[in-house]
């Protein structure tokens, strides 16, 4: 029987895989936040690499085979991770677990946002925005 979107059980992975890094999002920045009145910016800034990493850590292990009829983690969402500050997790990730290193338009996406958020980064540090 194939799925459709109407199927009760679909879930779409981009929804289930989203959800699932804002979570760990909440649960790794909450607490020095609250408890340790760390700045909201680096706890954020600590838990979306700590997402990002764990997104590609999963990710690695079903491409590889080691978990079998699972999800893997769209290359939407780990470039939305990515996007949203877990650039120096993921190329942790890709240099350590040998992840998406070998797949040209993912590192071509890849690197125009680390180069988009280079591009950030000084026209805020030359506004004096930081």
């Amino acid at each position: 029987m194939q799925r459709t979107r109407s199927s009760q059980s679909y879930r779409s992975p981009y929804w289930l895989f989203s959800l699932l890094a804002v979570a760990i999002v909440l649960i790794v920045a909450l607490p020095p936040v609250l408890w340790l009145g760390w700045s909201w910016l680096w706890s954020y800034l600590i838990a979306i690499n700590v997402a990002t990493f764990l997104l590609y850590g999963y990710d690695k292990a079903i491409a590889g085979g080691s978990i079998h009829q699972s999800r893997r983690v769209p290359e939407r969402v780990l470039h939305g991770a990515e996007l949203l500050g877990g650039t120096p997790a993921a190329f942790a990730a890709q240099r350590l677990l040998r992840h998406k290193t070998q797949k040209s338009s993912f590192q071509l996406r890849f690197w125009l946002i680390v180069a988009v958020q280079a591009v950030a980064v000084v026209v805020v540090w030359l506004m004096g925005w930081a």
